[in-house]
This record gives structure tokens, sequence and C-alpha cells, in this order.
């Protein structure tokens, strides 16, 4: 088998189960899918010990372990479905469940305590030293990640932010009266306007709970910087901003270079936390508007928020 026939396996149970799932989610599954396989063997869902001689090696988070969990379980529930021939089938599901449910109780008992890995902890490290790190990206001609850092530190987006398209205000609208409405569009927009500048989400995680996300670019800094990059790559309206296309590549790259100018790996959460986890409050009611708007902006419910993207520190510090 191949990552069609993982795709194509995947979505048929989900659809089967009554859900519906994006494109990306299920390219996405199929690419873990076919990672445990050249890890291992051919439907090696079938064989839960060694999916967890697996898992158990690579020093996997909870949250991923749990969710390769979840894949062999899907793969496994397929196999009970539509091939209904494997020997054992209803302990191999039990066992994927069991191991889902106990991790499910320590990421959330993780997330009370607010406990972080040792990886993570390393990466909660001063706003200023992210600054740093953007000011050797463009010193050293890494203008576009050194960008995407930039808008990272301003607004709590995950990866697409890298996949943005570059648009003027009215290429915008024609755009949106072409499709029907924003609900229609299915890309992510950085829309320039001679005075206004706002980014548009339609292509992220969570869209098929929030929808479009619109919001306003106000800072004049970041718009001159935002402006100077377009016109320095002659970034052309309907054009990629940074030439990233896939999100995973987005988070990479970050990663690298980083790691590379600074010692420390920080991808889009991790910038974001930083970013979350620092502003300066005059009291509380200002601090619960900031984060109820972000967690707009981030397409995600506000006590994900709180208990995934905020590092444990008072929000006075």
């Amino acid at each position: 088998m191949n990552t069609s026939d993982y795709e194509k396996r995947f979505r048929e149970i989900k659809e089967k189960q009554g859900r519906n799932v994006k494109d990306n989610t299920v390219r996405n599954n199929s690419k873990m899918i076919a990672k445990i396989v050249s890890g291992t063997k051919q439907s090696v869902w079938l064989d839960p010990d060694a999916v967890v001689d697996w898992v158990e090696a690579g020093k996997l988070s909870k949250t991923t372990q749990r969710n390769y969990y979840s894949l062999m379980l899907a793969m496994a529930n397929w196999e009970k479905e539509f091939s209904q021939d494997v020997d054992m089938i209803d302990e191999i599901i039990q066992e994927y469940v069991s191991r889902i449910k106990d991790l499910e109780k320590q990421i959330n008992l993780n997330k009370q305590s607010r406990k972080v890995s040792a990886a993570k902890e390393e990466q909660q490290v001063a706003p200023s030293m992210v600054f740093d790190i953007i000011d050797g990206l463009f010193n050293n001609g890494h203008d576009a990640e050194a960008l995407i850092l930039s808008i990272l530190m301003n607004f709590p987006y995950r990866a697409e932010v890298g996949t943005l398209v570059y648009i003027k205000l009215m290429d915008y609208k024609r755009k949106v009266k072409e499709v029907g409405g924003i609900k229609s569009l299915d890309k992510n927009y950085l829309v320039v306007g001679s005075k206004k500048m706002f980014v548009s989400r339609s292509d992220y995680k969570t869209f098929g709970t929030y929808g479009t996300i619109l919001n306003d670019i106000d800072d004049k800094t970041l718009q001159k910087t935002i402006r100077k990059y377009i016109a320095k790559h002659k970034v052309e309206s309907g054009g990629s901003m940074f030439g990233f296309s896939d999100r995973q590549e987005v988070s990479k790259r970050l990663g690298y270079l980083t790691k590379k100018l600074s010692g420390v790996s920080l991808g889009p959460a991790a910038v974001v936390k930083v970013m979350l986890s620092n502003q300066n409050f005059t009291g509380l009611a200002e601090a619960a508007d900031f984060l109820k708007e972000a967690s707009r902006i981030r397409g995600t419910a506000l006590n994900v928020l709180q208990d995934v993207y905020l590092h444990k520190k008072s929000l006075e510090d």
C-alpha cells in the first residue's frame, strides 16, 4: 500500500463513522501512517505490540503518541468494517482505545498543572531573544522567515502564516465577489490596500469550526516592514508571500533556522506561546479582552488557549 491507499481508507472509515474530514487532514494523517509503516511493516496497525515499540522508541510527546494510536485505531476500525476477516480485531481495537484513554488522562493532568516537556521548557525564552533572532534572520538574508516570526510576535497564527497569499485590496474584493462571499474562500490572504491591511484565513486547522477569520494589522511598524518586504521581493498580487505551500515545511524551516541562530528550535507554536505569555496588562479586564481576541484570531477555544498556549507565569509578570 502507499499514501493514497491510506488516504482512501482513512476517509472511508471517518465517513462511515459520520465524520467529514478536510482534505488537508486526510493528507497529513496518511503521511503519519506511512511514516510508522516505513519504520515497521505493512498493516502494522494489526500488531499493537509493534506499534507500541515504535511509538515509545521515538521519544514522542504524549499528544503525538495519542495521535499515532488514534490513526492506528482508525486503520483497525477500517479492517473490522470493510475487511471483516481479521483475527482478534476487537481485542486490537480495545488495546488502542485503552492506550488513547490513558494518554488523554496524562495530557489533561499536564494541562491542568501547566507541565511541559524539557524541550518545550527550553522554548520558554524571553521576547528579546526572539527579536534578536528576527534581526539575525534579516541580517543573513532570510527575510521571509524573519517576517513570519515578526507576524507571529503580533498574532497567534499557526503554521498557515507561511502560506499567506499577498493580494491587493481591490483584487481581494473582486475575489470575494467571484466566489460568493468570504465564507467560500479557500486560501489564506494578506490583504494590502493604500491605508488598510488585514489577514483573511480560510485554510487552517479549525476552519470547519470557526470559518473564515479576518483580523486587521494596525501596527504601523509591522505594516512598514510588510510593505518593504513586498517591494523588495517584488511579490505580485495573487502570489505566495513567503514561498511556502506546505505548513509542515514552514514549521521545519523555522525550527531549523532558529536552532542554528540561537541554539533553541522555535516553531510557530513556541513563538506564539512566547508572545502570549509576555503581554503587559493594566488589569484583568484588559487581559480578558486580549485573550478573547487572541482565541478568535487563532480559531481556538479560550480555555484551550489558556491551558496550552500560556506558559506557567502570572499575567502581571
